[in-house]
């Protein structure tokens, strides 16, 4: 996320005698944090002052109580310079934001891997997601040609309707470089039928196994509720934050 000013945080968690749980814990609450607050594009500008109060507050307390305390102090900040988004403000981003034109591809494809990660059972052959993987538009940023609006529904609001839907969460997915190429503009039948055949990302699983056949903006809707639900499984809000894998 290129947050330098968590450092000192992260120095300090990891150079006193926090227990290894606390310190797993306290790690995924400030990821939570800023996981969060980078989707629903919030400033970094005040978190030096942030971190360096709750390292102060740190250094007075029990390193028992540390976990408790990074949650205590982050999810006490009330104004949009320091808060911690909640699972509904989280939701109204995945749904409605066009992630993919307000954050950078690093951040996009951050959260992307993360979600993919959290769907890999113990049973996978991998419990990471490749790297260097692309962004992909299920349905495309192009989608005029093969991808028709609905009969009686062609107009400027419903053309402005599509253009934004297209870049929600809801219609992205995460492809390697090679894969990605070929799927371009492609209709709906032929990008199934890729995925089905050359992707192995638990992603792409579902679209190809339980996707519905017609992928219209409902379709991206129910997908981008289903990726927040996932969403605050691997970044939960403060009440939540319990013992998971972490993400490099």
């Amino acid at each position: 996320m290129n947050v330098g000013a968590v450092t000192p945080l992260l120095l300090w968690l990891l150079s006193s005698n926090v227990p290894q749980a606390a310190l797993s814990n306290c790690v995924r609450a400030v990821e939570s944090f800023l996981v969060r607050r980078v989707v629903c594009g919030y400033s970094a500008r005040s978190y030096g002052q942030l971190f360096v109060g709750l390292i102060a507050k740190l250094a007075m307390s029990p390193v028992e109580t540390a976990h408790a305390l990074v949650i205590s102090h982050l999810a006490g900040q009330t104004t949009q310079a320091g808060r911690w988004p909640d699972d509904r403000e989280l939701r109204e981003r995945f749904v409605t934001a066009p992630l993919y034109r307000i954050l950078t591809r690093r951040r996009l494809r951050m959260v992307l891997t993360g979600i993919e990660e959290h769907l890999r059972t113990p049973k996978a052959e991998s419990q990471e997601a490749p790297k260097d993987l692309h962004i992909e538009h299920i349905m495309p940023q192009a989608w005029h040609e093969h991808w028709p609006l609905p009969t009686g529904t062609d107009g400027v609001d419903a053309i402005a309707k599509r253009d934004r839907a297209v870049h929600t969460i809801g219609n992205l997915t995460l492809v390697n470089g090679r894969l990605n190429p070929s799927l371009s503009n492609a209709p709906s039948n032929k990008k199934r039928r890729a995925l089905a055949e050359h992707s192995v990302m638990f992603l792409n699983k579902r679209l190809v196994n339980d996707g519905p056949e017609t992928w219209d903006e409902q379709a991206i809707e129910a997908r981008a509720k289903w990726l927040h639900a996932r969403a605050v499984e691997v970044w939960p809000h403060a009440g939540d934050c319990v013992p998971g894998s972490l993400r490099a």
